[in-house]
This record gives C-alpha cells, sequence and structure tokens, in this order.
C-alpha cells in the first residue's frame, strides 16, 4: 500500500502548486514517522527537490559536516579551507535554510536525507 505523501509524483504537484519547500518537508516528514508506525509500508526516500532545491553541494557537504557536530574550525582544517570561507557557507546555509542555529540545520539535514539517521547516531 502505498502512502500518498511518499509518493514523489505528489511531491512535485505540490511543489508546482505552492512552491513552498517547507510545508512539503513537513508533510513528509510527518509522512515517514506514521509509515514506520503503522508498519503498513516504508516510506519512501526523501524528494530530489529537498535535496537539491536550496543548496550548493559544496554547501549541502559543509551541513552534513556541520550536523555531525564538527565546528567550523574543523571543517576547515579538514578540507583545507580558510575558516571564514566555511563560515561563509556556513552563514549562507543558515540564510537559505531560514534557521539561526546548527540544531535547526541538523534537523533540516536529516528531513531532507542529507545526513543518514544512522550516521547520525553513531
Amino acid at each position: 500500500m502505498n502512502c500518498p505523501y511518499c509518493d514523489n509524483a505528489r511531491i512535485n504537484d505540490e511543489l508546482e502548486e505552492n512552491n513552498d519547500l517547507s510545508i512539503v518537508v513537513l508533510k513528509q516528514e510527518i509522512c515517514a514517522r506514521l509509515c514506520i508506525i503503522s508498519g503498513n509500508n516504508k516510506p519512501a526516500a526523501p524528494h530530489p527537490a529537498l535535496q537539491d532545491a536550496l543548496l550548493t553541494p559544496a554547501e549541502r557537504s559543509i551541513l552534513k559536516e556541520i550536523a555531525l557536530g564538527k565546528t567550523t574550525k574543523e571543517i576547515a582544517a579538514e578540507r583545507n579551507l580558510s575558516f571564514h570561507t566555511v563560515n561563509s557557507h556556513r552563514k549562507n546555509i543558515f540564510r537559505k535554510l531560514s534557521v539561526n542555529n546548527a540544531h535547526e540545520a541538523t534537523k533540516y539535514a536529516m528531513k531532507a536525507g542529507i545526513v543518514d539517521l544512522v550516521e547520525y547516531y553513531i
């Protein structure tokens, strides 16, 4: 049995209708939880628009590192980038996602499938 909110075709329609990604993310998160609780079916993979619509590839990879608990200084050292470069990416990520802190950005990363829940809890 397919869930209507796990259906990527329906998500495409909703994105075209109101162009509000946050509502689609919320609906898909609710659906995924209900699917797990009910045991009727496995939730679908996150819709590609949730990963690709807002962030560049560099921003997505830095968001993943932030979500895994790394500091700006640690990310910069691992990538051989300036602290200020990583900090600029961080500011852009927060602005684009309309979040104010790493916790809110981490929640987005989990909902969008940028960070796997298993990876997050390890």
